[in-house]
């Protein structure tokens, strides 16, 4: 985080400090990598409004927060740069993810948080699906 922006989990091998490039994956294409240079950075932040970051393996690994991400959150909160945390993990409720968030000394509010079971629910009222629908899955769901 506090090298670029990452919107994977890892970088690739051949992206190193030394080769002074940061690197995020293409808007909407996730199988292609655009570089960009250290001179370029702040015009790429610049030109994005909301940021969606994922929360396990980007903000923290287990129990343990990840170096640089509370300040690279301030720093782009101190752009008025909009951050919806998202997950895959349907094990816990948006209550439960907010908890661990501002565990970790990030501000945000609920409204800020999108795990996967609260954004199927939010995708079906969108679609107005007044059905029954069986859910299979953990408490949270």
């Amino acid at each position: 985080v506090r090298d670029g922006f990452v919107t994977r989990k890892s970088r690739p091998n051949s992206c190193t400090l030394q080769s002074r490039r940061r690197w995020v994956s293409s808007s909407f294409r996730m199988s292609k990598t655009t570089y960009i240079e250290s001179n370029n950075v702040s015009s790429f932040i610049d030109s994005i409004d909301t940021f969606l970051i994922d929360c396990d393996g980007v903000i923290w690994k287990g129990n343990t927060i990840i170096e640089g991400v509370v300040e690279t959150l301030n720093f782009l909160t101190s752009l008025n740069k909009r951050l919806i945390f998202v997950t895959n993990n349907s094990t816990k409720s948006r209550q439960q993810i907010l908890k661990r968030i501002h565990s970790f000394g990030i501000t945000c509010s609920k409204e800020q948080v999108f795990g996967s079971a609260y954004a199927t629910a939010a995708y079906l009222a969108s679609l107005n699906f007044k059905k029954k629908a069986f859910i299979i899955g953990e408490k949270s769901i």
